[in-house]
C-alpha cells in the first residue's frame, strides 16, 4: 500500500476478495467532517453497499477488525497477524549502560535512543541487545518492575 502525501485526494484503494467481490475504500467528507467511504462491488453485479466511516473513528474499527480476525480463529491469529500488531515503546536496561528508549513497529524493526550516540534502528530488539545477558527489556504495557 503506497501513502500519498498531497493536497490532492487520495487514490481509492481496492481490495478484492477470493471470490471476486470487491472493496473499495476512498475518501468522502461527511456533514463537514473529514470521512473515508467504504463500498463494495459485488463480482455477480447485484447490488452492493456503502458505509462512511469519521476519520476519527478509524483506529477503533481497524482495532475491532483485528479483534474480529483474532476471534474468527479461535483466539490463534493468522500468520499475518501473529507478533506485534501495534507499535510498543521498550526500555533497555543494563547495569553498565544508561538506558536505552525505543520502539518496535508492528513488522518488528525497532528504532532507539542510544545514550552518547543518538537514534539507532535494527531488525529486532534481540540485534540491540546481542548475546548479553545483563540486558533486561521493560515494555511500556507491562506492570512496572515485573520481568519481560
Amino acid at each position: 500500500m503506497t501513502f500519498l502525501y498531497s493536497d490532492d485526494p487520495a487514490d481509492p484503494i481496492r481490495f478484492t476478495d477470493i471470490d471476486g467481490d470487491e472493496l473499495v475504500i476512498e475518501p468522502s467528507p461527511r456533514h463537514g467532517r473529514p470521512a473515508i467511504s467504504l463500498r463494495t462491488a459485488r463480482a455477480d453485479g447485484e447490488g452492493g453497499a456503502a458505509v462512511h466511516v469519521l476519520a476519527d473513528e478509524t483506529d477503533e474499527l481497524l482495532a475491532a477488525i483485528r479483534r474480529t480476525a483474532h476471534h474468527s480463529t479461535g483466539g490463534e491469529p493468522p500468520h499475518a497477524l501473529a507478533g506485534v500488531q501495534f507499535a510498543r515503546r521498550f526500555v533497555l536496561q543494563h547495569p553498565d549502560h544508561p538506558d536505552m528508549h525505543g520502539i518496535q513497529f508492528p513488522s518488528g524493526t525497532v528504532v532507539a535512543d542510544t545514550p552518547y550516540t543518538g537514534l539507532t534502528a535494527a531488525v529486532s530488539v534481540e540485534h540491540l541487545t546481542g548475546d548479553d545477558p545483563n540486558f533486561t527489556v521493560r515494555w511500556a504495557d507491562n506492570t512496572a518492575g515485573s520481568p519481560s
